[in-house]
């Protein structure tokens, strides 16, 4: 781990520091090396190493974190090379992948497989195309894709990727949801033992869940989870996912769910067990790094300790952001706003193939409402004293303005108690050999249809049909399950 945020801080610091340049061909297949010895210096190419790291089309990424998705990059490199990092206390999922979270909670480190990885790289720009044309897409976010190799040959590829879960709300339910339900289930005594565990597909059809909305906001997210669906589907992936996330109002923060999932993780350098090795220009790593104690401890403020974890304060330009208030009516009377007419839309709008730039899935920007604020909703202030918001990077998201959610509404769009987390996550699997076979082998004793191993087009439309139904005014996920 420590090599990983060692690597990580070099990489970006060094795109950080060039002139930014429109991206070329040749940014979407670059490659940098880095050698580094056990302290973290820097070495020439040919010395002998401790391990290697390799930033993967980093101008692509770059302007994907800060054209895109509004990341200050002070903030991100903060975020992630601090003295220490959060991890969960449970074992690796399903896929074999680890998961690491930044000291602030807003982003993940994890490590993926060198399959995903080569998929990532050959689909990254009709990725960022995507990300482009809907700013407001519910894909995770790749903000990073990285390689660190041990002198030993051991090569482990990782992603860094948004946190959609909240810094500052406890989750207090959480679904994965494909569409499928064949041995899509969380037995009830499982459930016992780790309340907190994910749910799934029939779990959520069985405790009777609707995604409560309102008109406008399911016409929206309706729309936005067709295109990307489609987009998935364009890829040949399959086996993604709707993680859904629950924070229920009347709950609260109470049961301190963080707490209790996540352990602090303090990367250490081990001591130098070989002779001096010569840098570039010719001084010893420990002499360098000597010196880069001294000034860290002379000019940079101290690391927050594990115990007293804040979130990292963001530039001047983002701490004077205006937070756009979602109160009661606020979705229906932005939406008019973003059509322009001043009409509420109706529950189902026809939508323009491609939309027209002013539809708000193309702005980049949520709008702001055209009444006078909800009485309970207390405006922010904007004192030069106060924190910024911790889901302040993720206001400009049609689908994560509300406390960085989606809150509830009623069909009269008032708001309701709770706050959905919503993303597709898992979308680096294309539907190759190994699923095919999967395919096969599970359709020999269940429904072929019912299984989460499907081709690309029936798994996308499978996936958008289970969505709509299971939203307020759809014919529910039952007729789903499996006879």
């Amino acid at each position: 781990m420590y090599n990983m945020l060692t690597g990580i801080r070099i990489a970006v610091s060094r795109c950080q520091a060039k002139i930014k340049r429109p991206l070329t061909d040749q940014d979407f297949t670059a490659r940098h090396k880095y050698s580094f010895d056990i302290v973290g210096n820097e070495l020439t190419p040919s010395a002998r190493y401790d391990f290697k790291f390799k930033d993967y089309a980093p101008w692509v990424f770059r302007e994907l974190r800060e054209d895109h998705f509004t990341l200050d990059p002070a903030d991100y490199l903060l975020s992630l090379t601090s003295k220490y990092i959060l991890s969960e206390l449970t074992s690796p999922g399903k896929s074999g992948s680890f998961f690491y979270f930044s000291r602030d909670y807003r982003f993940i480190i994890k490590t993926i497989r060198h399959a995903e990885h080569k998929f990532l790289l050959r689909v990254l720009r009709q990725y960022w195309e995507h990300v482009k044309a809907n700013p407001h897409t519910l894909l995770s976010r790749f903000y990073g894709l990285h390689r660190v190799k041990l002198p030993r040959g051991q090569k482990i590829h990782f992603v860094i990727m948004n946190n959609l879960f909240p810094p500052h709300k406890d989750i207090h339910e959480s679904y994965d949801l494909k569409g499928s339900t064949i041995g899509r289930i969380v037995p009830p005594a499982k459930l016992q033992q780790n309340p907190r565990a994910v749910q799934k597909d029939l779990n959520w059809i069985d405790s009777k869940r609707v995604l409560e909305l309102g008109p406008e906001k399911r016409a929206l997210l309706t729309e936005q989870l067709r295109r990307d669906s489609e987009m998935l589907r364009d890829l040949g992936v399959m086996d993604y996912s709707l993680l859904v996330g629950l924070h229920w109002g009347n709950r609260g923060n109470r049961e301190n769910v963080r707490g209790s999932t996540l352990r602090v993780f303090e990367p250490s350098v081990p001591p130098i067990r070989r002779k001096t090795t010569q840098t570039k220009d010719g001084r010893s790593p420990e002499a360098i790094a000597m010196r880069r104690i001294m000034r860290t401890t002379l000019d940079l403020p101290d690391s927050p300790s594990p115990s007293t974890q804040t979130i990292a304060p963001s530039t001047p330009a983002h701490s004077q952001r205006t937070r756009p208030h979602s109160g009661s009516k606020g979705a229906s009377n932005a939406n008019a706003g973003m059509n322009g007419n001043g009409n509420t839309q109706q529950a189902h709008p026809t939508f323009q193939n491609p939309p027209y730039p002013s539809h708000p899935l193309h702005q980049s920007q949520p709008p702001q409402p055209s009444h006078p604020p909800h009485p309970h909703h207390q405006p922010p202030s904007h004192a030069p004293s106060q924190q910024p918001h911790p889901t302040q990077d993720r206001e400009h998201f049609l689908f994560y303005q509300d406390e960085g959610g989606l809150q509830a509404t009623d069909d009269s769009n008032e708001e309701m108690d709770v706050i959905y987390y919503l993303g597709i996550i898992d979308i680096l699997t294309p539907y190759g050999g190994l699923k095919k076979a999967e395919h096969f082998w599970k359709g020999l004793s269940a429904d072929r249809h019912k299984i989460s191993p499907v081709p690309p087009s029936e798994y996308a439309d499978r996936f958008f049909g289970f969505m709509k139904a299971i939203m307020r005014g759809g014919e529910g996920g039952a007729r789903f399950r499996a006879e």
